[in-house]
């Protein structure tokens, strides 16, 4: 009777330790799970990023005439309203034609050195 006892009690208490290692297991796996989700979430951000830097890029780079469909692509990207849209169509056809280059200083020059 007593040797029944003791493995009785022996069973529940490797039972509740497998229990308490499934609820940990379980709270790991579901912070995997959160974490992917994060993750794969910050690529799809990373991605649509670079996308929107290129488009952007060209943007600056065309003529007004020739960047029309891009700040279509632009403001659906960025959620702009048909009223800020129309905004930077107004602006950009106001300023005609112009540049950025001289603005922004490439990454690969160098500053050139002063003569002393």
């Amino acid at each position: 009777q007593a040797r029944l006892e003791a493995r009785v009690q022996h069973e529940q208490s490797a039972r509740e330790e497998a229990e308490k290692t499934l609820s940990v297991a379980r709270s790991a796996l579901a912070e995997a799970r959160r974490n992917e989700s994060l993750h794969r979430g910050l690529g799809e951000t990373v991605g649509q990023l670079e996308y929107l830097r290129n488009v952007l890029l060209r943007f600056l780079e065309l003529p007004e005439a020739e960047a029309a469909p891009l700040l279509q692509v632009i403001a659906q990207c960025l959620h702009f309203s048909t009223e800020e849209t129309e905004r930077i169509s107004t602006a950009r056809s106001r300023r005609g034609s112009y540049s950025f280059s001289g603005l922004f200083p490439s990454r690969t020059s160098r500053p050139q050195a002063v003569p002393a």
